[in-house]
């Protein structure tokens, strides 16, 4: 902007920095924080057959959905194969060896990259005998997300108290509502803030195309409000902590003496 905006005056908005270990160190941690900001979401699905008694009878869910559960799934975002995924690409901590199973499901725009735990891509450990170390692998990575997406054919209420975790902060539960349109309903789990407060209902009614696009939007508005929660801030990005980490270099560099072979960053 300044190059090319305002050419005459680069001299005196604009200056190297002197190079110093300090520097360096100070780039090399601003490059660890993303340009897009993150999110992870839990996705799990609940049939009509399904016995939900116990969190390992949660977790272990691995009995056929609906048509319409998996429609849900290719407009949520985009299947891809893990061991295939670059070095730079989001995966919200799944394992690119495979070892959390093959395959994952992301979205991403120019803002924001959206990884989704979906439960039953994620392998259970099924040579283990102890209940709990055959859905570890699962758990590590849904228990850890604030926000959770539940399709729900069940057709009756879920205990949702089962899921041991104090990191889930929202639960976005899904119905059939028939004619094609479904209800969306939020519910807290020791959140700060109430959906009602944040987005001003905590129940919709959407039709099946505008399904996806609604659960990721107020997902994503939920997890925002979590990440801001937990720090304390009135906003907390990517975006914002960049800027943040920006301003700390400049008040810590750049009155320092310039330097002619000073970083260029």
């Amino acid at each position: 902007y300044n190059q090319f905006q305002r050419p005459g005056e680069m001299d005196s908005l604009s200056r190297l920095l002197k190079n110093s270990e300090g520097l360096l160190q100070a780039f090399q941690l601003l490059d660890k924080t993303p340009v897009y900001d993150t999110h992870k979401f839990a996705v799990i699905s609940f049939s009509k057959a399904s016995q939900l008694e116990s969190e390992y009878e949660m977790y272990s869910e691995d009995r056929g959905a609906s048509t319409d559960y998996f429609s849900f799934l290719t407009r949520l975002g985009k299947l891809f194969e893990l061991t295939k995924a670059s070095r730079e690409l989001y995966l919200g901590g799944l394992d690119r060896q495979g070892r959390d199973g093959k395959y994952g499901i992301r979205w991403a725009d120019n803002s924001s990259h959206v990884v989704f735990h979906v439960n039953s891509l994620i392998n259970l450990e099924m040579n283990q005998t102890d209940e709990e170390m055959r859905i570890r692998q699962r758990k590590r990575h849904l228990g850890n997300d604030s926000v959770w997406i539940i399709w729900n054919e069940t057709e009756r209420p879920l205990n949702l108290d089962l899921i041991k975790s104090s990191c889930i902060m929202y639960f976005i539960i899904i119905t059939n509502a028939a004619n094609q349109l479904y209800r969306i309903k939020i519910t807290c789990r020791n959140a700060q803030v109430r959906p009602e407060e944040l987005l001003g209902s905590s129940l919709w009614l959407v039709s099946q195309d505008r399904l996806a696009k609604l659960t990721r939007k107020i997902a994503m508005c939920l997890d925002i409000c979590c990440i801001t929660c937990r720090n304390d801030q009135e906003v907390c990005t990517n975006y914002s902590s960049r800027l943040r980490q920006i301003k700390m270099i400049k008040a810590r560099f750049a009155n320092q003496d310039y330097h002619p072979n000073g970083s260029k960053r």
